[in-house]
């Protein structure tokens, strides 16, 4: 189950970055701000730069724990469909 879980992190983590990077080289400041929020859980004021806000938001990408992948990160970026559905799923968590 970890190993699984671990994979679907791996998975989910690389189709962020790339929305990431997708929004940053597209000039989208306005995606970029909503990707670091529902990763960082905060807002981002106007006083951080684009490459401050990205940072950020990769490092805590890095550190997330599953469980905030799967209730909070994850139903957020797909619902505005800026992730597709992964391959895999977790297992042994259960919707709060």
């Amino acid at each position: 189950m970890y190993e699984h879980n671990a994979r679907v992190m791996t998975q989910r983590r690389r189709a962020v970055r790339l929305a990431m990077e997708a929004a940053l080289h597209a000039g989208d400041e306005q995606e970029v701000r909503y990707i670091a929020r529902a990763i960082c859980a905060v807002q981002h004021g106007q006083g951080y730069t684009v490459p401050q806000i990205v940072s950020d938001a990769l490092i805590t990408l890095d550190a997330m724990a599953g469980h905030w992948m799967y209730q909070d990160c994850w139903p957020a970026l797909l619902e505005r469909g800026i992730v597709q559905p992964t391959q895999l799923e977790f297992v042994g968590y259960r919707q709060a």
